[in-house]
């Protein structure tokens, strides 16, 4: 849970969950505790918890392979912002704000 109050600290509020996903490693984060802050209603601004939970594992697989990649060196440095969301090569379908 530090990872993501750090990026928020960094950052801001996250605005969609493509731009939580750009700017929070969840690899460090872990599916389990992701899921429990969906269970918990704590990302419910971000759509029904259905359709999260459903997309929980592309959203940590576009996460993972986003920060994998900027490991590498082959993607730019900060990712996706709130000025450009659409900078992320995948989006999250399903997943519309309640």
């Amino acid at each position: 849970m530090e990872i993501i109050t750090q990026a928020r600290l960094k950052g801001g509020a996250f605005a969609n969950l493509n731009e939580f996903a750009a700017r929070v490693d969840l690899r460090s984060a872990g599916k389990r505790a992701l899921e429990s802050l969906i269970k918990v209603g704590a990302m419910d601004k971000y759509g029904s918890r259905a359709a999260m939970l459903e997309a929980l594992d592309r959203l940590v697989a576009v996460s993972s392979s986003q920060f994998r990649a900027a490991e590498a060196g082959s993607c730019r440095s900060s990712g996706p912002t709130r000025a450009s969301p659409k900078a992320s090569a995948c989006r999250l379908s399903g997943c519309r704000p309640a």
